[in-house]
């Protein structure tokens, strides 16, 4: 029985199971890389600090992101093509997550005077993180059904949304009591000084957040393998599972033309994606260059969006729920644009 087969006969029980949990947990640990480094922290910190130019700091982001994407681009197609070949995923996802770990918390040393990485090594490190997030993604996704049952699949995939903006929220506002505000405010549940006696003119309490992530990464990754459930090994070797997986793509790109409508959404998504995927990154660091926004305000402002997240969940349903999934996703994009129009002024 293939793989496919196996997960289509899942259990279709809608009670979430410790798997499902499981699952769901992995999801929160995970998502605070891209909240704390990607977004709101670490990258405005590396073009206004690091570089200190808003102009070039948002030209190095773009190349490296450009790099990364190509990366993602070139590779990842074959990694899910492979996976049913080879079956079990765990043992990849342990070795994609234990080179994230480290790689995150090594960004820690990327000083602003140069001591420590320099930038293109701080560049390498995080879009290195970054591409095999995307790796790690695909197999993550690949366990859900198995983790969680036909049934339940939905509310496995909404409490990980939930769960992935509740460790950044609760990580950006340790951050801020623990880090940025001692010493700025005279209140009485604000530590006097930065706990572990950080220094905030070397920027630690910017830098601290790539700890954080790694942390939060590690936190979640144990219950994954603790007790979400494993596709069984085919047995097939390393090697023979990717020429395999490249040939299933070949045959599946000779034959797109026979499938109109399923191409023309996957290139429309991936240009979606795409665009919204230069929001997010570009947000912080258009703060921090334009607005001239420190680590406080960048901290608020993340914490804030991360809760209208979760309030944009709840209306993305309500709204593909009343009028149709095309005609939600048309209007969230018309209000996004609004918006973005609006950081003109």
């Amino acid at each position: 029985m293939t793989d496919a087969a196996e997960d289509a006969r899942a259990p279709a029980d809608t009670k979430l199971n410790r798997g499902g949990y499981a699952w769901s947990i992995f999801e929160g640990g995970r998502d605070p890389f891209v909240i704390l480094i990607t977004i709101y922290i670490f990258m405005p910190y590396v073009a206004g600090s690091m570089i200190g130019d808003a102009v070039k700091g948002q030209e190095t982001i773009s190349q490296a992101q450009q790099w990364a994407g190509w990366a993602v681009m070139a590779t990842a197609p074959f990694i899910g093509a492979s996976a049913d070949k080879l079956g079990g995923r765990k043992l990849g996802l342990a070795l994609i997550v234990g080179l994230m770990i480290p790689l995150t918390a090594a960004l820690w040393w990327a000083k602003p005077d140069g001591t420590g990485l320099s930038v293109p090594m701080t560049m390498l490190f995080a879009m290195t993180v970054q591409v095999l997030f995307a790796y790690n993604e695909i197999l993550h996704n690949s366990l859900l059904v198995r983790a969680a049952g036909l049934g339940a699949a939905h509310k496995a995939s909404g409490l990980a949304l939930s769960l992935g903006n509740l460790f950044s929220v609760l990580a950006l506002a340790f951050t801020a009591w623990a880090f940025a505000l001692p010493g700025t405010v005279d209140w009485a549940w604000v530590p006097e000084r930065p706990l572990f006696g950080l220094d905030t003119a070397q920027h630690e309490h910017e830098r601290v957040v790539a700890w954080l992530a790694a942390g939060l990464l590690l936190f979640g990754s144990i219950p994954l393998f603790l007790w979400t459930p494993d596709a069984p090994r085919t047995g097939t070797p390393l090697v023979r599972a990717f020429a395999q997986g490249a040939g299933e793509l070949w045959r599946m790109l000779r034959t797109v033309s026979h499938h109109r409508d399923a191409a023309v959404y996957v290139t429309s998504r991936m240009f979606f994606v795409d665009g919204m995927n230069g929001v997010l990154v570009y947000a912080g660091v258009f703060a921090v260059g334009v607005m001239k926004w420190g680590a406080l305000e960048m901290l608020a402002y993340g914490i804030l969006l991360s809760i209208f997240a979760v309030l944009g969940g709840f209306v993305g349903r309500w709204l593909d729920a009343a009028l149709g999934p095309k005609n939600a996703v048309a209007i969230e994009v018309l209000m996004s644009m609004v918006g973005l129009t609006a950081f003109l002024g």
